[in-house]
């Protein structure tokens, strides 16, 4: 169950940065170029691996607490500075028994270049590439959308996992 445990948590630390689209509803009537305060985040996924040749599935969701991260969209050349930090509180159930674990320190997005098509927001960090979906722009509020799916390695063993992360931030 500890390992579990921990490839559920390092899971969703590899993936709280990295992503590609998500697919629901967009509203877009103002300008992403400025500073964004963070507000909220909310995480949901699932994650799948086996444990001594037996499958073992996990939801799990998560909300951001101590959220101090801050987003500056800059043009010309497009490059964003993504600062400061938020920790998620991860709750999820493992063969009955409800979890519940914290994640300290993570960051969204990552500094880097960006370009925004029509609700889709590209962009580039030191981790590498990443596709996000913006759900809401106005010129007060920016609520961003992330899903990533993928294998990963674990301390020896394979989990596969998708991870939903929607971020809102404040002008």
């Amino acid at each position: 169950m500890k390992k579990i445990t921990t490839l559920c948590l390092a899971f969703i630390c590899i993936l709280s940065s990295c992503s590609k689209d998500d697919d629901q509803g967009s509203h877009i009537s103002g300008d992403i170029v400025g500073n964004w305060i963070g507000t909220e985040m909310t995480y949901e996924g699932t994650i799948e691996t086996e444990v001594y040749g037996v499958p073992v599935e996990s939801d799990f969701t998560g909300e951001a607490f101590d959220i101090s991260t801050e987003l500056t969209f800059s043009e010309n050349p497009n490059t964003l500075v993504s600062e400061g930090t938020y920790s998620v509180e991860i709750e999820y159930d493992l063969e009955g028994v409800k979890k519940i674990e914290t994640i300290e320190d993570l960051s969204f997005l990552g500094s880097g270049t960006w370009e925004m098509d029509g609700d889709t927001l590209w962009g580039e960090n030191e981790r590498g590439a990443y596709q996000a979906k913006i759900h809401k722009l106005t010129e007060n509020e920016l609520v961003i959308g992330i899903v990533q799916t993928e294998d990963v390695l674990i301390g020896g063993t394979m989990a596969v996992g998708t991870v939903r992360v929607t971020a809102k931030y404040v002008r």
